[in-house]
């Protein structure tokens, strides 16, 4: 889990790189080591964007629950 967004592409872009779309791909995301609900959309969007074909949010506690998952209704995961 990388709260650093550079490292955190650079983390991604290796892994899609590794598995070359032969397994599918779903990156996992700290929820609780980042800086708010606009670093955790920034991640999910990067990862999609660099082919990643999902994401699992780790670590699901309260704050996570009440104040990140409602704001990716709102757009990020609106369609998903």
């Amino acid at each position: 889990y990388e709260p650093v967004d550079a490292t955190f592409e650079k983390l991604v872009r290796e892994q899609v790189s590794a598995v070359n779309h032969k397994t599918p791909l779903y990156i996992g995301i700290g929820v609780y080591r980042l800086a708010g609900p606009e670093q955790l959309v920034r991640q999910i969007q990067r990862s999609r964007e660099l082919g990643a074909d999902g994401f699992v949010l780790f670590q699901l506690n309260e704050k996570l629950a009440t104040d990140f998952l409602p704001l990716l209704r709102l757009g990020t995961t609106a369609d998903q």
